[in-house]
Parts: structure tokens; C-alpha cells; sequence
């Protein structure tokens, strides 16, 4: 789906990956460009295993629902996925290498308390790994999936914080980042 906020977890999820293993070629492909394709389970199992044809290791479904299908088809021909939105680490065990966390629980939180303090106003909001609307799943069902690499991703997200490690953001053109 290549609306602007998954092609923004589009460019982050291909920073990572070239800085952590430089050379990866990455595969980009979107469901649609409007919010059909987060409905779309059949497109999405369909791409994901054209994907897995192709030779992708690892598939990011920035795709709602329509995710869950990729990380079965992931599992299904033992390639690693990871998770978008909420913590879908026990949904393949094995298969899901981590979830990158969306936390509505931290936008919404921030919003009542702005609300009680009468400091709330209307406008769009954008909370980051900064502000902690974003983060990722380390628990019970991926830790041995993530044991050697974990140091670095928390090394990474404190960078993030520290503001030394600056995420790409989509460019002007689909599949483009800055």
C-alpha cells in the first residue's frame, strides 16, 4: 500500500538493511496506493510469494491485515518476516524475526493527558522512536531469533533518540528515499 506512512516504514525498513548487511539488494512492492490493499489477503499471499520466488529472505508487510498472510507465506517457505503495527512475534513463531511497534497506546495517552492539562489542540502529531509512538518487539518468541543482533538494534534505537542516526524519509518519487 504506498501511502505516504508505509512508505515512510518502507524507507527505514531498507536503511536498515543496507546498513546492516550492505550490499542486500531490497525488493520494494506495494498492494495498491489506496487503503484497499490492507483488506487485500489475496494480493498480499499472492506478492509475498512472488517475493519468495524472487529470492527474498525477508518480507516486511507494512500491510494491515492483509500482513498476516505474508508472514504465513513466509513460514510457510521458511523465510523470516517481520511484523507491522502490533507485536505479531507469536503469530509464526520461528518465522517473525521482531514487530515494529506502533504505539496508539502512547498517541492516545498523550492526547488525554494534553486534554486534562488543557494543553490539547487539534493538528496532526507524529511520534516517532523519540516520543515512543514507535518501537520494536523483543519478548519470549523471537529472543533466540534475535539474540546476536539485539545489542545492535538497541544500539541503533538509541542512536535514533540521541539524534545521531537520522531515518531516511520518502522521496519525491515511489520507491525513492532521502
Amino acid at each position: 500500500v504506498a501511502v505516504l506512512p508505509v512508505r515512510r516504514y518502507a524507507c527505514g525498513f531498507i536503511q536498515g538493511v543496507r546498513d546492516a548487511a550492505p550490499g542486500v539488494r531490497v525488493t520494494v512492492r506495494y498492494l495498491s496506493t489506496g487503503p484497499d490493499g490492507f483488506r487485500d489477503r489475496d494480493r498480499a499471499r499472492r506478492t509475498a510469494l512472488e517475493m519468495v520466488l524472487y529470492g527474498a529472505d525477508v518480507l516486511f508487510p507494512a500491510a494491515g491485515v492483509a500482513g498476516l498472510d505474508v508472514l504465513s507465506v513466509a513460514a510457510e517457505y521458511d523465510r523470516f518476516a517481520v511484523g507491522v503495527d502490533s507485536n505479531l512475534n507469536g503469530y509464526q513463531p520461528g518465522f517473525v524475526l521482531t514487530s515494529a511497534l506502533k504505539r496508539v497506546d502512547t498517541a492516545v495517552t498523550r492526547a488525554v493527558e494534553e486534554a486534562l492539562g488543557d494543553a490539547w489542540s487539534p493538528g496532526t502529531r507524529s511520534l516517532g522512536i523519540v516520543e515512543g509512538g514507535v518501537d520494536w518487539a523483543h519478548d519470549q518468541d523471537n529472543a533466540a531469533l534475535v539474540a546476536d543482533m539485539a545489542d545492535r538494534i538497541e544500539a541503533a534505537r538509541t542512536a535514533i533518540k540521541a539524534g545521531t542516526l537520522t531515518i531516511q524519509r520518502p522521496g519525491p518519487e515511489e520507491g525513492t528515499c532521502l
